[in-house]
């Protein structure tokens, strides 16, 4: 079977889409993942400034996730 150029080219603008799709899906996972284990150290007692340190994401970052995950 033969494919149109139209084909052809939507055919790899979905796979492009699907491409970045799921690389900022990666990239919000892996902050997710930095923000729960923020909240579980501080919780723990671990000084916010070595939190920071160590996931590399803003106090304001850390703080504003802190406050909405103790509201549910």
């Amino acid at each position: 079977m033969i494919e149109t150029t139209f084909e052809f080219e939507t055919s790899g603008l979905r796979e492009e889409a699907k491409r970045i799709g799921l690389k900022e899906g990666r990239e919000e996972g892996k902050k997710e993942g930095k923000l729960e284990t923020a909240n579980q150290l501080i919780s723990a007692g671990v000084p916010l400034e070595l939190i920071v340190k160590a996931t590399k994401l803003t106090e304001e970052q850390i703080l504003s996730y802190r406050k909405e995950f103790s509201e549910h």
